[in-house]
């Protein structure tokens, strides 16, 4: 089944709403989507983070950007810091061992 850009933006809000309802009190931190390396789906994933940012603006709530951590300055996808695609995972978007630190200095970073 094809999914839709809107029908995902709609699941993320309600996934939001979801945890603000249930935990009043946190500080909610929203990680945009990491990148992919087709660019076909990487125009899609950065108008589900367009979205997602417009949410969260008018919710009050933080998004951490992290396209920089992990695109190159061309905007092209540094495969580097990612899983290659295999048997076991094909949608080549995990983060490898090098990714996961780089994305855990950078939380570090921000202090939250």
């Amino acid at each position: 089944a094809v999914v839709s850009t809107q029908s995902t933006g709609k699941d993320i809000h309600r996934v939001i709403r979801f945890l603000q309802d249930k935990f009043p009190n946190a500080k909610i931190h929203v990680v945009n989507i990491l990148p992919r390396a087709n660019k076909g789906r990487n125009d899609i994933v950065n108008e589900l983070n367009d979205m997602i940012r417009d949410y969260c603006l008018s919710a009050g709530i933080e998004v951490l950007h992290t396209r920089h951590l992990f695109n190159l300055k061309y905007g092209k996808r540094n495969d580097e810091y990612f899983i290659q695609p295999s048997h076991h995972i094909s949608d080549n978007c995990h983060l490898n061992a090098f990714g996961v630190t780089r994305f855990g200095k950078f939380l570090k970073f921000l202090d939250l």
